[in-house]
């Protein structure tokens, strides 16, 4: 499935997505395409495009909250690879059922071999 903006014109079919901006205090809209081989309606077609967003949202959420990721100063491709370390361990800490993932957080950047054992490491 692939989504993009709209043309220029607003030709076209899609899907409206109106939201509201937290940082610049106003309503946002964009139109998003979807190809896809599913004989679906449109608005079933549209809660499951929905329904990934909010995971997504959510993982980020978790990220920025937890990391401070939007305060993360690197750029290009070490800020990827630093997203997928931070995207592992939050999957590692609910792998193993962690209620606190800042508080498990601090505690392994106290102890990391508490961490390389828990990894199987050593």
């Amino acid at each position: 499935m692939v989504s993009s903006p709209s043309p220029a014109r607003g030709e076209g079919k899609g899907f409206t997505w109106i939201w509201y901006d937290k940082r610049t205090r106003h309503l946002k809209q964009s139109r998003s395409y979807a190809l896809t081989s599913l004989d679906w309606e449109a608005a079933r077609l549209a809660r499951l495009i929905r329904s990934r967003w909010s995971i997504e949202h959510h993982d980020s959420l978790v990220r920025d909250v937890t990391f401070a990721e939007d305060r993360c100063l690197v750029r290009g491709q070490a800020a990827m690879g630093l997203a997928h370390l931070r995207g592992f361990a939050i999957n590692c800490l609910r792998q193993w059922q962690v209620s606190n993932l800042s508080a498990a957080i601090e505690r392994f950047a106290a102890k990391p071999f508490e961490l390389l054992a828990r990894l199987g490491v050593v």
